[in-house]
């Protein structure tokens, strides 16, 4: 009995001491995967050192265009320490390389701010195959007192090739030159780079009246739209804006587009800037003002300024009409540039002031005279209104005796007095009487 119960029992321990091998066996291997407290190779420390870019960048961007900051300068980068919520530049006592590298645009994931080293460098993009290098130019510089300025940068494809259709640009210390706490990188913002065929092709935020029509939203390169504009004689911003003053329904049966569309076209050609010149349209006894949209800015009678309250909407648009159909032939008054404020305002109110050389239609010595704002020639009073009135000959005899006069008087104001006694005799009626109206008076022509 007790050799069977001694058999039992050594047959019990022999299990027991099985199973505490095996456990202690899974315990082993399972600290064997638990991390250790030895830092791992390439392992760096956070720190409070990051770098960052001085300036945004000068957007748009186009393939094989200089990367520049806003301002048209070589991008810089500074090391900044950041303490309690406050940054300063921040010096290092050893030499520092950085270096710029080309990022995917859909780089941090949701715009996170919070990256480690390997995710910042698994999102450097290379070229494509049989490509150029993507990046051209200086894209390493030393750090100084902590700045770095790179040289000349250039991107040489478009950023289609990527999901998200932009780049961005990041800043590194370059690898292998540093040992010691992290210096975070630096990333700008993410944008579009276009191909540099199409900046012949773009749209400027706000066209200039010189461009041309093509550069409007929604009127395309060679398209069918610009070609019918093309064929009316509407060449630039300025030849479509002038019509959209005189005649709106005509540009609108030109360009044949949808509402919003033109709508969209309209205001975008009303951000142009007109600038400050005038052009003047004389006519029977009147002088006329017009903006370079012939727009009509002012009416001046005998001398006399009319206030534009008391014309209608039709009157103006009437007025305009007949100035455009002479658009080429209207004298224009240049704005200084030096001119600023009231100064220039001023000046242009006066255009019509005594100088000390007086102008005529049909100056002796044959040249054109342009107005200027800062040199400023007179009209002839009222005979340079009626002389318009009468037959070539006539007018072309009348004109050379007044200008001859003037001329021959040195502009004084004895001259002034006989062109103004001729203009009464000559065409009186014109500047008067219970028929009078400005329907009659800037009636345009029929047949231009």
């Amino acid at each position: 009995m007790n050799e069977k119960l001694e058999h039992v029992t050594t047959q019990i321990l022999n299990q027991i001491d099985n199973i505490m091998h095996q456990q202690a066996n899974v315990m082993i291997d399972h600290n064997s995967q638990l991390p250790r407290s030895v830092p791992r190779e390439g392992f760096q420390p956070a720190s409070d050192l990051q770098l960052a870019f001085t300036d945004n960048l000068l957007l748009p961007s186009f393939s094989e265009d200089a990367i520049t900051d806003k301002d048209h300068n070589h991008l810089q980068v500074s090391l900044m320490q950041i303490k309690h919520g406050q940054s300063c530049v921040f010096s290092l006592h050893s030499p520092l390389a950085l270096e710029i590298v080309v990022l995917d645009g859909g780089f941090p994931r949701e715009n996170s701010q919070d990256w480690n080293t390997d995710e910042f460098n698994s999102s450097i993009l290379e070229k494509r195959e049989n490509k150029r290098s993507l990046f051209l130019g200086e894209s390493k510089a030393p750090l100084r007192q902590g700045i770095a300025s790179f040289g000349t940068l250039k991107l040489t494809d478009n950023s289609s090739r990527v999901r998200t259709g932009k780049f961005r640009l990041g800043v590194r210390v370059s690898p292998g030159c540093y040992k010691g706490p992290r210096i975070k990188e630096a990333i700008t913002e993410s944008f579009q780079v276009l191909d540099h065929r199409s900046k012949f092709n773009q749209k400027p935020q706000t066209p200039s009246l010189d461009h041309e029509v093509w550069r409007l939203r929604n009127i395309g390169r060679n398209g069918a739209i610009h070609r019918r504009l093309d064929a009316a004689g509407i060449k630039t911003v300025q030849d479509f804006l002038k019509l959209s003053v005189v005649d709106r329904q005509r540009l609108r049966e030109t360009i044949k587009m949808s509402d919003n569309k033109w709508e969209e076209t309209i205001r975008h050609a009303r951000t142009c800037r007109l600038g400050d010149d005038l052009y003047l349209y004389h006519v029977h006894c009147f002088t006329v003002k017009l903006n370079p949209i012939c727009e009509v800015v002012e009416v001046k009678s005998n001398s006399m300024t009319s206030a534009l309250t008391q014309l209608t909407s039709a009157d103006k648009v009437q007025i305009a009409s007949a100035a455009y159909q002479i658009w080429n032939k209207l004298e224009r008054v240049v704005a200084m540039p030096n001119m600023i404020g009231a100064q220039k305002q001023n000046s242009i109110r006066k255009c019509e002031l005594v100088s000390d050389e007086p102008r005529c239609s049909n100056p002796p010595d044959g040249s054109q005279r342009e107005l200027s704002a800062g040199n400023v020639t007179p009209r002839l009073g009222a005979s340079a209104c009626v002389l318009e009135q009468l037959p070539s000959p006539q007018r072309a005899g009348a004109e050379n005796q007044n200008c001859n006069s003037l001329y021959s008087n040195g502009g004084t104001m004895e001259a002034q007095q006989q062109s103004d006694q001729m203009a009464t005799k000559v065409d009186q009626p014109h500047c008067g009487g219970p028929a009078w109206s400005v329907h009659t008076c800037f009636a345009a022509p029929e047949n231009p």
